[in-house]
């Protein structure tokens, strides 16, 4: 995938409309990745790209989709060690799907969910296929 692509793909996660798009697409009788592991693997893949930066929308506003945008690019980039206790994968995609699909009031919990993610993909972890 190019990486215009991935820009782009990565936007509709940003800004919270990934999870319409998987919506849509189930609807037509399409098999496809649930918008968080949508959203993971396109952020992954920018990090490994070395584009992954920070995004932010044009009037400034913080959602939950940003939230968690800011918190995976935090924690790729740092690249730091996760302790013993970190919550795994499967704990963390449930609510990075309620941040990705703009339900989850806790934008603090987005951000967290975000870099534990964030750190788990620069270590190599893959995000489960859901």
């Amino acid at each position: 995938m190019q990486r215009e692509r991935v820009a782009q793909r990565r936007l509709s996660c940003a800004t919270g409309r990934q999870q319409d798009i998987v919506a849509r697409q189930r609807a037509a009788g399409f098999s496809t990745l649930s918008a968080s592991a949508y959203c993971v693997t396109v952020l992954t893949r920018a990090g490994r790209d070395g584009t992954l930066r920070f995004v932010t929308l044009r009037n400034g506003q913080t959602t939950p989709a940003i939230a968690f945008d800011t918190g995976f690019v935090s924690g790729f980039l740092k690249r730091e060690t996760l302790p013993d206790d970190a919550p795994v994968m499967a704990t963390l995609m449930p609510i990075a799907e309620r941040c990705l699909a703009q339900t989850e009031t806790d934008h603090d919990l987005c951000n967290a969910a975000g870099h534990m993610l964030g750190v788990r993909a620069a270590r190599g972890e893959l995000v489960p296929a859901s």
